[in-house]
């Protein structure tokens, strides 16, 4: 039902309300939407049925056609997403709500472990939060949200272990080509650039190329300059061969059928080609998925049998070609990265059901800051890619900046940004608040880029707040995940360093900016 409201008489302009109230199937008020018109800086918003502001939803709503032809476009995908991430359930946990095909690697002693390494031990699962050597016995032991020491190790305690799969491949990562001389010999069964002469390019015979900056290069590598590639292939082979780069700290992520085979990462070697061997019990097509946690690794392509093939997976029928700006949050170079198919933007797209994701994260950059977000060659990546959706994730970098540089700088990106994209939709995200919190000064630094939204007046432009949401902000209080102080979700959530999300936060933060992109899809018409 809907009724409008107008305001008194006198007031400037004299803009009307439209409020919408939305029922159930079983005649319960779940949510009222506000829909102003005849007042350009007023942004719409939906609230709750207990009147409590749930999300903005842009100036006006007012849509031109190709952005009405986007909304219907984006609502399916979304369905599609609500479908296929059934199994993640809403629990905000680590690993462990991704139902792996066998449990984690045991814990080993004097090991160097990386961030996103998960292991066994004492049947409990536990994740990497800090780098370093395990002790020479014990390990990890215990349960709880605080840091486990090991050593030089922490810890995160992720659940109790999982039974493995019936019929769960197997992995071994060596720096040696495997099987005999002949298996591989055939070029037609090197996919990629294996063999330094064939270079290969985003979505094309073989690969399906998600979240990364792409280029191709003389070799064939999959190279990047700040962002982390996840790709996807299919293959009917029993014992398909990953060639890879290698750098130090360099682990993989892999997926089959959607199914990570083990939690957390897989490391593998720190010099020359390594070769990752995933073997299967009997031969079936499979969609493979893989994510490099380094732009340094660079990915060769895959090696089967002379017997197989491998081919790119199909894709969506209603297909959103979505871009990402960031900082360190969004490059994956934090504390939380446990594969880019589990990062804040990957997360947030699997579950609004977006499959085509393009990000363009620089660590200490901002609005006003670093590498800035208007920087020619970030607004570049964004022309280049044509994307029918742009998110935006404000940053805490910009905090030293006066809050009219931060404003005069976001609406600057802004128009670069439609410049680049005219008929994408642009949603801005406020500021993660970190153990600020939120400051005062980060509510200063989120302040003025929704100022900055409201400046622009753009139909097709969103901010959703984040410090400054109206019910509480998304992260509260001063402690850390090393230093807790019991006030706050920021305990939690926010990583050692008092800056970065560890992975629950991710998680966290992914949800969050999921939802509230679909109170803005609801919106449209």
């Amino acid at each position: 039902m809907t009724w409008q409201q107008n305001l008194p008489t006198g007031s400037q302009t004299s803009p009307t309300c439209e409020i919408v109230a939305y029922e159930d199937g079983n005649g319960t008020l779940n949510k009222i939407q506000h829909r102003w018109t005849g007042k350009s800086n007023i942004p719409s918003y939906s609230t709750d049925a207990n009147g409590n502001v749930t999300g903005l939803v842009g100036p006006n709503g007012v849509q031109n056609g190709a952005s009405r032809a986007l909304s219907q476009r984006l609502k399916m995908s979304r369905t599609k997403g609500a479908i296929a991430n059934r199994f993640l359930g809403m629990g905000l946990q680590y690993e462990n709500q991704y139902p792996a095909m066998q449990a984690a690697p045991n814990w080993v002693i004097s090991t160097q472990y990386y961030v996103g390494n998960c292991v066994t031990n004492g049947g409990n699962t536990y994740a990497c939060l800090i780098a370093g050597l395990s002790a020479g016995a014990g390990g990890p032991s215990g349960v709880g949200s605080a840091p486990i020491v090991d050593n030089a190790v922490s810890w995160a305690y992720v659940g109790t272990a999982p039974t493995s799969m019936a019929n769960a491949p197997t992995f071994a990562v060596s720096g040696s080509a495997p099987g005999t001389t002949t298996a591989f010999t055939n070029a037609a069964n090197s996919y990629g650039g294996i063999n330094g002469s064939t270079a290969w390019i985003k979505n094309n015979t073989w690969f399906q190329c998600l979240c990364g900056t792409y280029s191709d290069t003389s070799s064939g590598m999959y190279s990047l300059t700040s962002s982390l590639p996840e790709f996807s292939f299919m293959t009917d082979d029993l014992t398909p061969c990953l060639v890879t780069g290698s750098a130090a700290n360099c682990a993989l992520y892999i997926l089959v059928d959607d199914v990570p085979i083990t939690p957390g990462l897989i490391s593998i070697g720190t010099s020359g080609a390594q070769y990752t061997t995933i073997t299967f019990p009997f031969k079936a097509a499979r969609k493979i998925t893989v994510s490099l946690n380094s732009a340094a690794i660079g990915f060769s392509g895959v090696q089967v049998a002379n017997t197989s093939q491998c081919w790119s997976p199909p894709t969506t029928s209603t297909p959103v070609r979505a871009f990402f700006v960031g900082d360190s949050y969004i490059s994956g170079q934090a504390q939380f990265f446990f594969g880019q198919h589990i990062g804040i933007e990957r997360k947030m797209a699997s579950l609004l059901g977006i499959n085509d994701i393009t990000k363009d994260g620089v660590g200490g950059s901002g609005f006003s800051v670093g590498t800035a977000f208007n920087n020619a060659a970030r607004i570049a990546l964004i022309a280049a890619n044509s994307p029918d959706v742009i998110f935006c994730m404000s940053s805490g970098n910009d905090d030293p900046s006066a809050v009219g540089v931060i404003q005069s700088s976001a609406l600057s990106w802004m128009q670069a940004a439609r410049t680049a994209a005219p008929s994408a939709t642009i949603i801005v995200f406020g500021s993660w608040a970190s153990s600020t919190g939120p400051s005062v000064t980060r509510l200063g630094n989120e302040g003025a880029v929704a100022a900055a939204v409201t400046q622009f007046n753009d139909p097709n432009t969103f901010f959703v707040p984040v410090c400054t949401d109206t019910v509480k902000s998304w992260v509260s209080g001063t402690g850390k995940t090393s230093a807790t102080t019991g006030i706050g979700n920021s305990d939690i959530y926010t990583g050692a360093d008092g800056t970065h999300p560890v992975y629950a936060g991710a998680d966290y933060y992914a949800r969050r900016m999921a939802k509230a992109v679909s109170l803005i899809i609801d919106a449209m018409p």
